[in-house]
Formats: structure tokens, C-alpha cells, sequence
């Protein structure tokens, strides 16, 4: 159900508006809408805890269930960090909706306490091949978005290209954990489950190299609908990026949307 839901969605569904040319997506969510209600309902549970737990154990990772674990980790959050978590939420609700063939192989919720997941922001394949996400989420309110936009996804780059270069472990075995979670045995999952383990062991060595690596940049902000944020200027950024040959590949994904409030009062309608 999950994959026709995705697919469909790849060519057409309300409420959303993507610009997408040369793994650079611009997505406008101009209405929160019934059709994008359904998708967070059908993928939330798959988002949080893995596909595998999502299909072999429903009955214990359960919708409801999956609900009331989200908004108690979102609760008692400062806003910056609301914004933070409902801006990855739509990143892993739209990406493969939007980005053909990119499909998570992690988990969104940390293993270790009621939080995000630390360490990378997401971890995804397509092609055969390992793709780590990165991402800056962020409040307008004036100037100019795509400034703005742009300044989030540089942000996101530094990040992710320190933290392949840096001799951090617990990055590698977090997505790891995740990953060994969210796949079931596979011929697949043991031949990205060894790229995985060659980025941690480069790191332990000696410090890894980011050039090696896919990289997924998203920036998830909310306000300014009209102005949308410009898409030349962000298939440029991607463009100046890869010229930079900083990374093995990119995608770069920015997410426009009006507020985080709706997405939130939908899920606490959903729990009630």
C-alpha cells in the first residue's frame, strides 16, 4: 500500500507543488491538504520505526500508538526545535514522493531516548547506493526566502561535510542501528550495510572522506507563502555544490510551507 501511495504521489497529489530537474527539488506545500493527510497517515508508522517493523510487527508499532510516541517527544520542545522536528517529518514525508527511486532505510525516532535521532538526519538508497541526509529547518517572517533558503542549505552542507570528514563513530553506528532496524535480510541489505560500515571504519581510522558520499541537502521553511522561494536559485546552489566536488553526489530538496502549526494540530487530532 505504502510504495502505490508513494507512487502516486510521484506524479500527482494536492495541495503540493515540486520543481524538479537534475536532483533538485523545490517543494511548495500550498495547502496541508486530505491528500497529503493521507499520505503522513499511511507512511507515518513506516517513517518513525523502519519498513520492516512497519510491516512485520503492525501490531505492535500501530498508527495510535506511533502517534502518541511523536507528540510526546515534540512536547515541552522550545519552537526552534518544533520546527526542527516537523520540518524533518515533511522532508521524509515528501522525498520519495518527489525524488524517483529515494526510498528511506532508516528510522526517523532515536533508539536512545524520546528524541529526533542523532547523527545523520536520515539515511536513504536508490541505485544501490547509500544517500545521508542533512538537514536545516528554519522560520520566516521578512526578507527575502530564497536568501534564506540557500543560507539553510549552505548551513547543511558544512554540517554534513564536517561530520564525514571527522573521526565520529557514533555517527556511523547510530545509522547503523537504524538501518539493521528499519531492513529486513536481504542480498540488498547486506551490500549497503557494508557502505555503511566502511564509513565508520574509515572514520575510526583515520577520519572519513565526504567525496565519498552521497549527500541529500534539505531545507524545510516555514512562512512566505506567496513569496515561494525561487527555483533557479536553488538549482544554481546545487549546481555551485557540485562543482565544489565536496561530495560523491547531490540532491538538494528545499520545502516551503506556511506554518508547522496545522501539520501538529492534525497529528493531535489524529491521537485524540
Amino acid at each position: 500500500m505504502i510504495n502505490c501511495l508513494l507512487e502516486k504521489a510521484r506524479r500527482f497529489i494536492k495541495g503540493l507543488k515540486v520543481n524538479e530537474s537534475n536532483n533538485c527539488v523545490v517543494c511548495i506545500i500550498e495547502e496541508f491538504s486530505e491528500e497529503l493527510e493521507n499520505s503522513l497517515r499511511e507512511c507515518l508508522v513506516r517513517i518513525c520505526h523502519g519498513k520492516s517493523r512497519a510491516e512485520d510487527e503492525a501490531e505492535f508499532y500501530t498508527y495510535k500508538r506511533t502517534l502518541g510516541e511523536f507528540l510526546s517527544r515534540l512536547s515541552n520542545k522550545e519552537e526552534d526545535m518544533k520546527v526542527g522536528m516537523i520540518g524533518e517529518l515533511l522532508i521524509h514525508l515528501v522525498l520519495p514522493m518527489t525524488c524517483q527511486r529515494m526510498d528511506s532505510v532508516g528510522i526517523y525516532f532515536n533508539l536512545e531516548e524520546a528524541n529526533i535521532k542523532k547523527g545523520f538526519d536520515g539515511t536513504y538508497k536508490r541505485d544501490g547506493e547509500i544517500w545521508l541526509l542533512e538537514s536545516k529547518s528554519g522560520s520566516w517572517n521578512k526578507g527575502d526566502i530564497t536568501v534564506m533558503t540557500t543560507s539553510h542549505l549552505h548551513a547543511a552542507k558544512r554540517d554534513i561535510a564536517g561530520k564525514l570528514k571527522s573521526k565520529r563513530t557514533t555517527l556511523w553506528q547510530n545509522a547503523l542501528n537504524g538501518f539493521s532496524i528499519a531492513n529486513k535480510p536481504s542480498d540488498e541489505k547486506r551490500a549497503l550495510e557494508a557502505i555503511l560500515k566502511g564509513g565508520y571504519m574509515k572514520a575510526e581510522a583515520s577520519g572519513g572522506d565526504a567525496k565519498e558520499h552521497n549527500v541529500i541537502l534539505a531545507a524545510p521553511i516555514f512562512g512566505g507563502i506567496p513569496p515561494a522561494v525561487i527555483s533557479e536559485s536553488i538549482v544554481a546552489l546545487h549546481a555551485t555544490i557540485l562543482k565544489a566536488n565536496i561530495f560523491k553526489n547531490l540532491v538538494v530538496l528545499a520545502i516551503q510551507k506556511t506554518t508547522v502549526e496545522k501539520v501538529i494540530k492534525f497529528l493531535q487530532t489524529e491521537a485524540s
